[in-house]
């Protein structure tokens, strides 16, 4: 459906029957939100356009991770079988699709993040080719990044990831531009019109706890930028070029 113009809304019809389905085989996630009315929300995942984030959860707190991967095995068939009947399929390309499993344990002092190896087990999905091969898919840990949407983050919530790809976008950007044969005028045009927007793109989600780091990553990225084009521009260019268009974003005074 990709170019046709009523592409998304025919998606979101498509995808709210699919969505509908999971809940009523079960599936999905279940979180109580008052403690006095126990009053719950349930939803099957996140979708974005074509991109979607699958969750189940136990529904004992009591139930370690490893013992629902049958049921999340059976989910992810589901899905996988609801989005086969609309002519679509699953891409089990480690770039395409991976999972995590998320579960704890007390030090003592600290709840944290079992790894694969203390919480072992895999999820497979069918090819989509003809022949419906099983394909294991990539399982990552809770901090390990992976980009979606544009975005670097890890299922941990932690933005290391994001800095260290921003950082590269940057260093990549300038190992480009650096060569060519831009006057500074035209280099300042490229770099606010191009890279900045790479760098703008994230910060509508990032939470607050995140914006001295995301500060550190656009020092970074300036520090290559300036070494091509030489000194900033007079007044204050630098500062509102890196304004993020969204008011409620961080706003990095550099």
């Amino acid at each position: 459906m990709q170019g046709n113009g009523a592409g998304p809304m025919i998606w979101l019809a498509i995808s709210t029957v699919l969505v509908s389905c999971m809940i009523d085989s079960g599936y999905g996630a279940v979180f109580v939100l008052t403690a006095i009315t126990c009053k719950t929300l349930q939803f099957a995942g996140f979708l974005f356009v074509d991109d979607s984030d699958n969750i189940h959860t136990a529904k004992d707190p009591t139930i370690k991770a490893v013992d629902i991967l049958q049921d999340f095995q059976d989910s992810v068939d589901c899905w996988e079988g609801l989005l086969r009947s609309t002519g679509g399929g699953i891409n089990p390309r480690r770039d395409k699709s991976f999972w995590c499993l998320i579960d704890f344990r007390w030090t003592g002092t600290q709840w944290r993040y079992l790894t694969a190896n203390e919480a072992p087990g895999e999820i497979s999905v069918r090819s989509p080719t003809p022949d419906q091969e099983r394909v294991t898919l990539q399982r990552i840990e809770p901090g390990e990044a992976k980009v979606t949407l544009g975005v670097s983050i890890a299922f941990d919530g932690s933005w290391t990831g994001e800095t260290t790809y921003l950082t590269n976008k940057a260093k990549e950007y300038a190992s480009k531009l650096k060569p060519s044969r831009l006057t500074r005028q035209e280099a300042w045009y490229s770099i606010t019109n191009v890279i900045l927007m790479t760098m703008k793109y994230p910060l509508a989600a990032a939470w607050t706890s995140a914006t001295c780091t995301m500060r550190c990553t656009w020092s970074t990225c300036l520090s290559f930028w300036i070494s091509v084009i030489g000194s900033p521009l007079p007044g204050d260019s630098w500062k509102y070029a890196m304004r993020p268009s969204n008011a409620t974003s961080a706003y990095l005074d550099l």
